[in-house]
């Protein structure tokens, strides 16, 4: 698989980096076959604002996701 151009899959990213994915910028926490991420900004959008407490934290994503590293 290759990611489109810019962006890199979290898998190849070092736990620890920032990325972003569409104004959601989080940190890798660790990544196996799937990555552990905690997300520190969502977008500004009345949808993630209004749902903010469940966007926010620790998520379990696809290692296969493709983001752009920070």
């Amino acid at each position: 698989m290759k990611c489109a151009k810019g962006k890199v899959f979290l898998k190849n990213i070092e736990p620890g980096k920032q990325f972003n994915l569409s104004g959601t910028v989080g940190i890798l926490l660790r990544c196996n076959r799937n990555a552990d991420v905690l997300i520190l900004e969502i977008p500004k959008t009345n949808h993630f604002k209004s749902n903010e407490n469940y966007y926010k934290g620790r998520h379990t994503w696809s290692a296969h996701t493709e983001v752009v590293a920070l």
